[in-house]
């Protein structure tokens, strides 16, 4: 049988107190921090930043907007 679709993991974020945070959110925030930790590196070791800052300005809203798209996009079997 071919699956045609990748499954939803079971676990969707961690409760912290009366909050929910998704992982989704937590991914969007390792990435945006690790961003920033590579632009002070390379500024700090006489490297050109410019092409961290390009990737940021670019990476950050198509990584959420894609991130966010995919839940309302239906599925194969939705769409039968």
């Amino acid at each position: 049988m071919l699956h045609t679709e990748i499954p939803s993991p079971g676990v969707n974020g961690v409760h912290l107190g009366p909050r929910l945070i998704h992982a989704c959110a937590i991914a969007y925030i390792v990435g945006i921090a690790l961003a920033v930790l590579l632009h002070r590196c390379r500024a700090a070791t006489g490297g050109d930043p410019a092409p961290v800052e390009e990737m940021a300005i670019w990476g950050v809203p198509a990584g959420l907007i894609g991130g966010r798209s995919r839940p309302a996009t239906p599925t194969i079997a939705q769409m039968r």
